[in-house]
């Protein structure tokens, strides 16, 4: 299987940059996602050895999580009928996101033994299972396919998560915050943040947007020009309480 860069980088940035072997200039290699679990062995441990403190306290930082409520006749019949569409009876898993106006993706779990499975299926998301274990909620999508709806979303917008039994989480945009990826020949590459102009390794940022309990972000690549994956696009959403 072939991955895109937004699914090279995360499988980098989740499973321990330090324990992957790394590439040389202008070598770019597309190996199987077999490949990245057998050499990502150390799991976590050791991610915030090397963050500077402030950093490391926000990252237990957790948001109070509203609980999931029915998505009933008083909501928009749109939501309604997409939170129905997408129910797959399994209340523990996220089936669907919806924004009024914006989108309506169908939400896809990663296999277990690939964490490097993006969806290249049009109108779909997919569930970042790293993230779970920080009690966070990642979503993936290709910046060609269901992606392109994550560009469109601006701040303080209200996003709506669906659980498979149909019962709905709603988030608020909080941030949305653009990097360039500084080498693309190197899987491990170093990340300029667009909006403060300073630099970060991939630990760094996959701290800040995934060591959250309870915060929704959603991922997808940048492309300036002709380079589809020259940097990564990131929209964080907290927890908002449901409509009365």
């Amino acid at each position: 299987m072939k991955f895109l860069a937004v699914g090279r980088w995360l499988v980098v940035a989740a499973l321990l940059p330090a324990t992957l072997a790394l590439l040389g200039p202008g070598v770019v290699n597309e190996p199987a996602a077999s490949d990245w679990v057998r050499q990502a062995s150390g799991g976590f441990a050791g991610l915030m050895s090397d963050l500077p403190v402030a950093e490391a306290q926000a990252s237990t930082v957790v948001s109070a999580m509203p609980t999931p409520s029915p998505v009933t006749q008083s909501e928009s019949e749109e939501l309604l009928a997409f939170s129905r569409q997408v129910a797959n009876g399994k209340p523990e898993s996220v089936s669907g996101l919806y924004v009024a106006g914006v989108l309506a993706l169908r939400v896809v779990q990663q296999p277990a033994d690939n964490p490097g499975f993006i969806s290249s299926e049009e109108g779909t998301a997919t569930q970042f299972q790293r993230a779970n274990q920080f009690g966070a909620i990642g979503l993936l999508a290709h910046n060609t396919l269901a992606g392109r709806d994550f560009l469109r979303l601006s701040p303080a917008e209200e996003l709506v998560l669906i659980h498979g039994d149909g019962r709905a989480e709603r988030f608020r945009v909080s941030q949305i915050v653009d990097y360039q990826r500084l080498t693309r020949a190197d899987l491990r590459s170093d990340f300029l943040a667009l909006d403060t102009n300073s630099r970060y390794t991939a630990d760094q940022v996959f701290t800040r947007f995934y060591q959250h309990a309870h915060r929704l972000t959603l991922q997808t690549c940048l492309a300036r020009g002709d380079i589809a994956d020259w940097g990564v696009h990131f929209v964080v959403a907290d927890p908002s309480q449901p409509p009365r």
